[in-house]
């Protein structure tokens, strides 16, 4: 299940899908949020760790579950590059993301778009790079590790 975090949509959807899976026994394994789309200008290692928090707080109380175990049901599936909305992911803020996500054991790391992860500075939001300086596949290696 993915979770689309809209503005204005996040609460509904963040609160009610673990409530809603656990009331129907749905097996879903993990919940995977797509942390971008924030605003212009979010700053998205804080707003990516801040969403990744609010979803594992909803498990907690969905399931009774303790951080440790939340935390291994979660999923983020971030932007790599520019967004529509102007937010940046840079490979150095997708590498503390990264590091976040390892220390705190997620289930799903992963980010946007592979066929995006090619480098074109100065590109904004394309279908075939990710609009930002980086060396190709640069995400999918950070991510691997």
């Amino acid at each position: 299940m993915t979770i689309v975090l809209m503005p204005g949509l996040f609460c509904l959807t963040i609160f009610s899908a673990p409530r809603m899976r656990a009331a129907l026994g749905a097996n879903i394994d993990v919940f995977t949020i797509m942390p971008f789309d924030f605003g212009g200008g979010a700053e998205m290692y804080g707003s990516t760790v801040n969403a990744a928090n609010g979803l594992k707080k909803q498990l907690k109380t969905a399931f009774g579950w303790s951080d440790a175990t939340a935390y291994t049901h979660v999923g983020i599936s971030g932007m790599n590059g520019y967004s529509d909305q102007s937010e940046i992911t840079t490979t150095a803020i997708w590498t503390n993301i990264r590091n976040w996500t390892n220390a705190n054991h997620i289930a799903r790391p992963a980010f946007w778009s592979v066929n995006g992860d090619r480098g074109c500075a100065g590109g904004g939001v394309q279908e075939t790079c990710s609009g930002i300086a980086q060396s190709d596949w640069a995400f999918t290696q950070i991510t691997a590790r």
